[in-house]
């Protein structure tokens, strides 16, 4: 927490520090997932990544999914 604004260490004083149990994280995350695939779905982007970094972001929803993420056919992907 201490490297997060070392230009203004001011700030650190009032960051909170919060701790919770693995599951509460778990559950964060699942939830913060289904909400970028549905944002990503809504929009048509989920099934048509076309830039590097959102297929790259893709990948790591999927991951926190459980789902494999899909093959790309071509190899410079």
């Amino acid at each position: 927490m201490r490297d997060l604004a070392p230009e203004h260490p001011a700030l650190i004083q009032h960051l909170p520090v919060v701790r919770l149990p693995r599951q509460a994280v778990a559950t964060l995350l699942a939830q913060a997932v289904a909400d970028v695939v549905a944002r990503w779905t809504e929009k048509g982007w989920w099934d048509k990544t076309t830039g590097g970094a959102a297929k790259k972001a893709k990948a790591i929803y999927e991951e926190s999914l459980g789902r494999a993420p899909i093959a790309s056919s071509r190899p410079n992907d």
